[in-house]
């Protein structure tokens, strides 16, 4: 199984102009949705994805209308429903850092706001049955190491930057969750590319984890 379980379907349409309090009333639009039809046909048909999650930022409204979008369709793709919520950690040394974490499996998100610590986030996500990965840890190391034993998973790579091989070496010696190697690819409209796809970051899998 072919997956990519970080994509960004409405890009940063909503991220940088809205309150996190109001993420839960967006009402998706016609663009929008013609936005998620047109990623979802993308991963299927031209990445040739088994699953997808559409982690937009702080809203799973997205990824429950690509659901829905295949569901209809009958797409053979399986949408992960989910989201990549912020929260800021201020307990680490260095001062408040910002944290991401995909939460997935979900139909609804856990009550949060930006300053939410990350291990109550991680709890409340849990009692969703959420399965949490901390997206880009070299981000926030410090976070990482104080949360790691309550992680589903981390991304051990992740193409909207660097490949994070140093992802590893950040918990030392512990024991680690499941990494993941994710494309964090926004979609800003427009044409979406259909040559070097396989330079995309994407898991395999003999089964799907997330519930079958």
């Amino acid at each position: 199984m072919k997956s990519d379980l970080h994509i960004h379907s409405l890009g940063d349409k909503y991220a940088d102009d809205i309150n996190i309090d109001d993420f839960s009333k967006v009402v998706l639009d016609d663009d929008d949705k013609n936005r998620i039809r047109t990623v979802v046909d993308w991963c299927c048909h031209n990445r040739g994805l088994d699953a997808v999650a559409l982690t937009d930022h702080d809203m799973i409204q997205g990824s429950l209308y690509a659901a829905e979008y295949v569901k209809q369709t009958g797409l053979p793709i399986k949408i992960i429903t989910g989201a990549e919520c912020t929260v800021f950690d201020d307990t680490v040394p260095l001062g408040k850092s910002e944290v991401h974490l995909l939460c997935l499996g979900i139909d609804e998100l856990p009550q949060y706001d930006r300053w939410t610590p990350v291990p109550t986030f991680i709890r409340r996500a849990h009692q969703l049955g959420a399965f949490v990965i901390m997206s880009h840890p070299i981000d926030s190391p410090d976070s990482f190491k104080c949360c790691w034993h309550l992680l589903d998973g981390y991304e051990y790579k992740n193409g909207h930057r660097l490949s994070f091989d140093k992802g590893k070496r950040i918990i030392g010696h512990r024991e680690i969750p499941i990494a993941f190697c994710n494309s964090d690819f926004h979609y800003e409209g427009g044409d979406l590319p259909t040559t070097d796809l396989d330079k995309l970051n994407s898991n395999y899998y003999k089964v799907d984890p997330f519930r079958g």
